[in-house]
């Protein structure tokens, strides 16, 4: 399936908003083809969808853009000193910006509330948000923590084996546990919410897994291309931990996006620099039944599935937030 495209670019950033109202930062609509609007970010790593606006993080700055194509700049009231690495938190209906040392509501005055974080060993990595924390792995940990967003308190929330973390982790989340893959030791684990046990599901991936993602019982894990593996999508019964490949030919994803039934992530065009290649949005299946198909093609490079709404799904990558509409 190919989705046709509308280009978006911003033109001029202007001045902040305030707090009384949205103050709409000026746009340049450029019209491509139908179906695509692409927006200039900056780097973008998470996104986020709050009752209709596309909410994310370029740099040290919180962005809006509401259905209505009104742009807001929302701050956190810091000066910087010194490079942060900011992760975007949805908690409900709030959004923090996370930092190693605190959790900020940012609004266009400034901050709304503000909760130190006291106890982390390095800058978070992976996250995923569940009942009022955050739970996380930092750089080449062993461990897996828990952020109350209330209080800011940290816990160690589980124990992984030794050098688990060296080469990177990826994290996903059911209502009931958290899934964890070892990109070195190439295993699913599962973790109770209840219990920060950890129990080692399947060993001996295929290759290096670089995502995961976790839907209707199913675990659905990508594992790196190279030159002895062609890059495949794993579908892992929960229940069973029986697995299947559902997807081959990929060039790796390391996010991974269930929407609507199916499984969509990125895949780079072989033979080409990843620094510089266009990416190709796909698409497969979740319950395995179909093939892996095209949604969209010449991508910005490092694009990355982020969110999906009820008419379009949103990607990154290289300083740009792509919309694409379904049909």
């Amino acid at each position: 399936m190919k989705l046709a495209t509308l280009a978006v670019l911003v033109a001029v950033l202007g001045s902040a908003g305030t707090a009384a109202a949205a103050r709409c930062e000026p746009v340049e609509i450029r019209e491509d083809h139908p179906g695509r609007r692409e927006l200039a970010s900056g780097a973008v790593r998470e996104a986020a969808l709050i009752d209709g606006a596309l909410v994310w993080i370029s740099g040290d700055t919180t962005w809006r853009m509401s259905q209505d194509g009104c742009l807001e700049r929302l701050t956190d009231g810091e000066d910087v000193a010194q490079p942060v690495t900011r992760r975007l938190i949805v908690d409900g209906t709030a959004v923090l910006t996370m930092t190693r040392d605190a959790l900020v509501e940012p609004g266009p005055a400034g901050p709304i509330r503000r909760v130190a974080i006291l106890g982390l060993p390095d800058q978070p990595e992976t996250f995923v948000v569940h009942a009022g924390a955050v739970y996380l792995n930092v750089f080449r940990g062993d461990a897996l923590y828990k952020v109350t967003i209330a209080t800011g308190q940290v816990e160690t929330f589980a124990k992984l084996p030794a050098d688990s973390g060296h080469f990177g982790l990826s994290l996903a989340a059911s209502d009931s546990a958290l899934y964890v893959t070892s990109y070195g030791k190439r295993w699913l684990a599962e973790v109770p919410f209840s219990t920060g046990a950890p129990k080692i599901l399947t060993r001996a991936l295929p290759s290096g897994p670089v995502g995961v993602a976790v839907a209707a019982g199913q675990a659905f894990v990508n594992c790196e291309d190279g030159p002895k593996f062609a890059g495949a999508l794993l579908r892992i019964d929960l229940a069973t931990t029986k697995s299947r490949v559902i997807a081959t030919k990929l060039v790796n994803s390391d996010q991974l996006l269930v929407d609507d039934g199916f499984v969509y992530l990125r895949s780079y065009v072989k033979g080409k620099d990843r620094h510089t290649a266009r990416v190709n949005l796909m698409r497969v299946p979740a319950d395995g039944r179909g093939k892996l198909e095209l949604v969209e093609g010449d991508l910005p490079a490092a694009t990355q599935p982020l969110v999906a709404s009820d008419a379009a799904v949103f990607t990154a990558g290289n300083g740009a937030i792509v919309r694409i509409a379904k049909r």
